[in-house]
């Protein structure tokens, strides 16, 4: 693919799939590739490129004769997700804290009082979260596992929106990023992986609990 088309299909992925994000398009909701390519300027080749892209991240889903539509979730689905990600966010945490350094400390901590001054805009406190647990895990250096927990972040991440909205508490969620950091800076590994068990596991009961009286 030609970089100039590599580029404009890689900047149309982060505007639909942020527009995913913020509640502009729900799940279940048709994506219309004419309408994106319009209003984006471009042609429609790369908005069905970036279509693609975002059914490999599970967000998006392309239907026979009717075309891409946001990826809908059953909570029992959710549930899983949540499973399988409490156990390789522990495990990524566990092996991330005996090889973090000062300045990957500092970077959380940043992140973190970076969320306190949007916890007032979902989205943007939102992708700052998932910036936050990116930048925790990648110090494990274990490219495939995080691969793993970023895809799984991604294929629920358009339900945080609203959930955040109707349920969630900033402030104990802030607080619990500060205790994760704290255990960190310690360098004590089974604390710390034990308060990104505990984090992941309420805000996936909540969601799963929401879903299923939604349902």
């Amino acid at each position: 693919m030609p970089i100039f088309h590599r580029t404009v299909k890689n900047a149309l992925v982060a505007e639909i799939r942020d527009e995913i994000l913020r509640g502009t398009y729900q799940p279940g909701q048709r994506l219309r590739l004419n309408e994106l390519a319009e209003r984006f300027e471009v042609s429609n080749m790369p908005v069905r490129e970036a279509f693609r892209h975002l059914e490999t991240e599970g967000i998006v889903i392309n239907i026979p004769h009717k075309g891409a539509v946001v990826a809908r979730l059953s909570a029992d689905e959710m549930e899983d997700i949540y499973d399988i990600r409490i156990a390789l966010e522990t495990l990524a945490t566990r092996l991330a804290v005996p090889l973090m350094t000062d300045e990957t400390i500092d970077e959380l901590t940043r992140w973190v009082q970076a969320m306190d001054e949007q916890m007032d805009t979902v989205a943007t406190f939102i992708k700052l979260n998932h910036t936050f647990h990116e930048t925790l895990y990648a110090a494990s250096g274990r490219k495939l596992l995080c691969e793993m927990i970023e895809n799984l972040r991604y294929r629920m991440h358009h339900y945080m929106h609203a959930f955040k909205l109707e349920l969630g508490d900033m402030a104990r969620i802030q607080e619990e990023h500060r205790q994760i950091v704290a255990a960190c800076a310690a360098r004590d590994a089974d604390l710390a992986a034990a308060l990104i068990n505990d984090h992941v596991a309420a805000v996936g009961r909540a969601i799963v609990e929401y879903m299923r009286e939604d349902e």
